[in-house]
């Protein structure tokens, strides 16, 4: 039935958006452990690859990315790994000094309101954080930033598509696409309207190719309605 291949589909978005938000996140030594395991690209499989072991299309460059990235980190422990991606991180996101690919959406807000003086803590904040808690949203203890940082807004649009998912489940048809629609907006409204910016910079920034490619993800999964 159409319900089950909407809540199928809406579950899959969710639990790969869930990924990537935690991927913006501090790495941790179980992310890895994962990507030298190989468990990490083996759950993209999952989303990506056909049964031959074709990669959607699309998709492609982002597997290339991981792919020479995955080559690069060969003979490296857990530790090391951790601490190679932390320290991209810390470049990329956090500092100390200037943010080379800052993770909010009131610095690219604040960029075109302000003729490219970019700062944090504006209206774009105050506007997602009203939406979040429309939704009944409250940012998990793990989430020590702003509400408008990109892993939070990401966490925000997974769980909204796993209740979507509940919902076509349920038979709540209307509600589950009224839902669709409040991600769409909230992704059309927000998401589209910085984090390609963000990912064009953590592309030219990073000095690992992980980065780059969580983005080039984020891109491709919620920015293709709204491309051209």
């Amino acid at each position: 039935m159409k319900e089950n291949e909407n809540a199928l589909f809406a579950r899959a978005e969710s639990l790969l958006i869930g990924r990537l938000s935690r991927n913006l996140l501090r790495p941790r030594i179980g992310l890895a452990e994962e990507l030298l395991e190989g468990s990490y690209r083996h759950q993209l499989e999952r989303f990506f690859c056909d049964k031959q072991g074709h990669v959607e299309e699309g998709i492609g460059e982002a597997f290339e990315l991981l792919d020479r990235f995955l080559d690069e980190i060969k003979g490296l422990t857990a530790e090391e790994l951790r601490l190679m991606l932390e320290v991209d991180y810390n470049r990329l996101f956090v500092g100390p000094g200037h943010l080379l690919a800052p993770p909010y959406e009131s610095y690219y807000e604040s960029v075109r309101a302000d003729a490219g003086l970019g700062r944090l803590r504006t209206q774009a904040e105050r506007e997602v954080t009203a939406i979040y808690a429309e939704h009944g949203y409250t940012m998990p203890d793990v989430f020590v930033d702003l509400p408008d940082h990109a892993a939070i807004e990401l966490e925000f649009i997974s769980l909204l598509m796993e209740k979507e998912a509940q919902l076509w489940e349920n038979g709540s048809n209307d509600e589950a696409a009224a839902l669709q629609a409040d991600i769409a907006g909230f992704v059309n409204g927000h998401f589209a309207a910085w984090f390609p910016q963000c990912a064009a910079r953590i592309r030219a920034e990073a000095k690992t190719g992980f980065y780059p490619m969580v983005a080039l993800l984020a891109c491709r999964l919620l920015l293709a309605d709204t491309e051209g």
